[in-house]
């Protein structure tokens, strides 16, 4: 049943986004070839795929503008049927006498059924608070080509915190040294009008 309604809500964001759902997987180069042909689609306006898969036991393909809200439906239980005319719901058009559920109603399934993520720190909340660590499944699936990348990003990133680091220390050094040349060089010029010869000032000032 999760499965299900996961499929379902994924295609009611989709259809009220105008967007086009796709599932894939690494194991299924066929999914791969599909969301490769969706991909060039959109952004060099090729042919778009011709076929539309929703059932949630197989990888689903709704291109976009394909869905309706009647064939979407609603969470089980919760489906509400329409008695006036057309209109606009959760940002799709809903028909006459279809079944759907707004976003509201989706929105409160999928908070039940699936946690939110936690603190940031490989952790979210399950049931009564509990803590479940999500982190597991990515070491169980470690990928080394994935896994030396990020060790190299991660020491380049490292690199350049340092380096612009050294250069604001820099950059504060040379502004405290050109400030301080400024002051002293003030002090000397004002140092030198205090030791001025008075007669001197006013012949300067009778020429």
């Amino acid at each position: 049943e999760p499965r299900k309604t996961l499929t379902r809500l994924l295609r009611y964001v989709a259809h009220t986004h105008g967007a086009t759902l796709i599932y894939t997987s690494t194991t299924d180069p066929s999914t791969q070839s599909r969301l490769r042909a969706t991909l060039t689609h959109h952004a060099f306006r090729t042919a778009g795929l011709r076929t539309m898969q929703v059932d949630p036991t197989r990888p689903v393909l709704v291109p976009a503008g394909w869905d309706d809200l009647a064939h979407i439906g609603g969470p089980r239980g919760r489906e509400t049927t329409t008695t006036g005319g057309e209109g606009v719901v959760g940002g799709g058009v809903k028909k006459a006498g279809a079944v759907y559920a707004q976003w509201s109603v989706w929105e409160s399934v999928a908070r039940e059924m699936f946690p939110e993520v936690g603190d940031g720190d490989g952790d979210r909340g399950g049931e009564n608070g509990r803590k479940v660590n999500v982190l597991g499944d990515a070491e169980r699936f470690r990928e080394e080509s994935v896994d030396a990348l990020r060790v190299q990003k991660d020491l380049e990133l490292e690199k350049l915190r340092r380096a612009n680091a050294r250069r604001a220390a820099a950059a504060a050094a040379a502004a405290a040294s050109t400030a301080a040349t400024t002051t002293t060089a003030g002090k000397q010029r004002r140092e030198k009008q205090k030791g001025t010869n008075p007669a001197t000032s006013s012949a300067i000032l009778a020429q």
